[in-house]
């Protein structure tokens, strides 16, 4: 079972490899304060803990390829409104 989740996440770290070029240079310039950001993470942070079944705590020992794809999908929205598409 391991092993088969290892190799998931390492298909899907290929993918984003490969792709990684086409978003270089094509992120629209997006500017946070400090407070917007800690706000943004504090809010992600919490629907992490609600919502996994791995993750209790901030100091975490495992972590699913949906929690993963949850944190992706999280930051993809609150902080490049969902600019980065195609990697989960």
């Amino acid at each position: 079972m391991i092993i088969i989740r290892t190799n998931i996440i390492k298909t899907k770290l290929k993918i984003i490899d490969e792709n990684i070029e086409l978003v270089k240079g094509n992120l629209p310039e997006i500017h946070y304060s400090q407070k917007e950001i800690l706000k943004k993470t504090k809010k992600i942070y919490l629907n992490m803990l609600n919502s996994s079944e791995n993750v209790s705590e901030g100091n975490f020992t495992k972590i699913s390829v949906e929690d993963l794809k949850f944190l992706f999908e999280q930051y993809n929205k609150d902080f490049f409104s969902g600019f980065v598409r195609g990697f989960t």
